[in-house]
């Protein structure tokens, strides 16, 4: 993700997995998230429920980032509280666009 951003000058800040995402949110203020679903510790659902459960991050946009790309889950992580939804691999032009669109 770093790699591919990194031409548009957006500053990136990165966890490990979504326990790290919720603790790096309660000190750091973001526009956006992306959010993997599938993640040791806490997976990106889980982060996202937490996450929206905050005040301060209730309405931050949170872009579901899965390798699986079939409707259902893409509805799950929809339902679950994320904003948009990316499949992997990455295609740089969808992912533009997304950010595009939240940010």
């Amino acid at each position: 993700m770093q790699e591919l951003l990194a031409p548009t000058g957006l500053e990136l800040l990165t966890a490990e997995d979504g326990r790290e995402a919720v603790e790096l949110l309660e000190h750091e203020s973001v526009n956006l998230v992306l959010m993997d679903l599938q993640m040791p510790v806490m997976d990106g659902m889980e982060a996202t429920r937490i996450i929206r459960q905050n005040a301060a991050t209730a309405d931050l946009p949170i872009i579901a980032v899965t390798a699986n790309a079939m409707e259902d889950e893409k509805n799950r992580g929809l339902a679950g509280g994320m904003n948009d939804y990316i499949t992997k691999p990455i295609e740089p032009r969808e992912l533009l666009r997304v950010l595009k669109e939240w940010l």
